[in-house]
């Protein structure tokens, strides 16, 4: 078969239509548009768009036509039966027109009930997907919540849950900025990201908040009761805050536990660091104290010799005895003495002070 407009007719004679509120169901055909397909074969399996822009999913074994891109979920997988054929999910379900007028999307085995024919839509010319008019944009579903920041409170006890260190989940009586959630629409649902950067997951029946990207586990369906609302994920199951604290996504029904309430965080918050077991701060190393290094202690110099003086007539050091250089200096003489026996040692090791002396000078 080749891309193009199709009619999908049930075993019992309705055709299948998408409904204004993108639900699906099967009905008597009438001449209105909502009973037309924009049927796309591709290496994915085959897609069907309706006259509303949205596609046909299989979302939990529900059959919906509210998604505006085609994705893994939006494909279907073709069994020709001769003039008929099977539609297979990702979920390996099988299509399903029940005599009420239901679509469904939960059968393991396929027999008349999920059995179709595409009948070529009269009034519309096949024609190829690529050049397919593309469809009004349609506003992002909101799902009834404004996107922003939000605590996410328990109904019935009063507490919040709160992403640990571990990133799985509790529901404490305290907040704090990684208990910020930031709520956004997609056309799967809505996602939730903790102050951590993380997103809420429902994995295996757990709730978690490790994932780094919003795929289709990360993707809640939201059921409204009043001011409270309920989130379902897409195994179907429902998240619940437990009296002790405990945040799972096991249950099959929804009840008070599974309520929730959306609280404005109000102010903008930035996404905060785990704790120190995840994400170990740098232990601060004590600055060093640098060391004063003592200076050298001058060399002293001699006294001045009293008939030696600066700028004055050099004369002979062993002229006259020595009486005050004894009082000023330690010598190891204790008489008097000449200048030459006493300071030539003196004067050879740190030279005369006014002028130069030699060992020759000395002898």
């Amino acid at each position: 078969m080749q891309n193009g407009y199709y009619i999908l007719r049930t075993c019992h004679g309705t055709c299948v239509e998408a409904t204004p509120d993108f639900q699906v169901r099967a009905a008597p055909q009438t001449p209105s548009p909502s009973f037309t397909w924009f049927v796309a074969f591709n290496h994915g399996g085959v897609t069907f768009q309706s006259c509303n822009g949205r596609f046909l999913c299989a979302d939990s074994m529900r059959a919906v036509a509210d998604r505006m891109a085609a994705q893994e979920w939006e494909h279907w997988q073709p069994e020709f039966r001769g003039t008929r054929v099977r539609l297979r999910s990702h979920q390996r379900r099988y299509l399903c027109a029940e005599p009420n007028g239901s679509v469904v999307a939960d059968r393991e085995r396929a027999k008349d009930w999920e059995e179709f024919t595409l009948v070529p839509a009269s009034g519309f010319q096949p024609m190829p997907a690529p050049a397919m008019p593309m469809p009004m944009p349609m506003p992002m579903p909101t799902y009834g919540i404004t996107p922003g920041q939000y605590y996410l409170k328990s109904a019935a006890h009063g507490t919040f849950v709160e992403p640990q260190a571990n990133f799985g989940l509790m529901a404490t009586r305290s907040v704090t900025p990684a208990g910020v959630w930031t709520v956004q629409s997609t056309p799967q649902g809505v996602t939730f990201m903790s102050g951590f950067g993380r997103y809420l997951c429902a994995d295996n029946l757990r709730a978690v908040a490790d994932r780094t990207a919003a795929k289709e586990w990360e993707h809640w369906q939201p059921e409204f009761r009043g001011p409270r609302v309920c989130f379902r994920s897409h195994q179907g199951r429902y998240l619940c805050a437990e009296p002790a604290g405990r945040v799972v996504a096991d249950r099959a029904q929804a009840s008070e536990w599974e309520e929730f309430e959306l609280v404005p965080a109000g102010t903008m918050m930035a996404p905060s660091i785990p704790p120190p077991a995840y994400y170990p701060m740098p232990v601060p190393q004590p600055v060093p104290v640098p060391v004063p290094v003592p200076m050298p202690m001058p060399m002293p110099m001699p006294p001045h010799h009293p008939h030696h003086q600066p700028g004055g007539r050099m004369g002979s050091c062993h002229e006259t005895s020595c009486q005050y250089f004894m009082q000023q200096v330690a010598l190891p003489h204790t008489h008097d003495v000449s200048c030459r026996d006493i300071h030539w040692p003196f004067f050879m090791k740190h030279g005369c002070p006014h002028h130069s002396f030699t060992s020759t000078q000395h002898q």
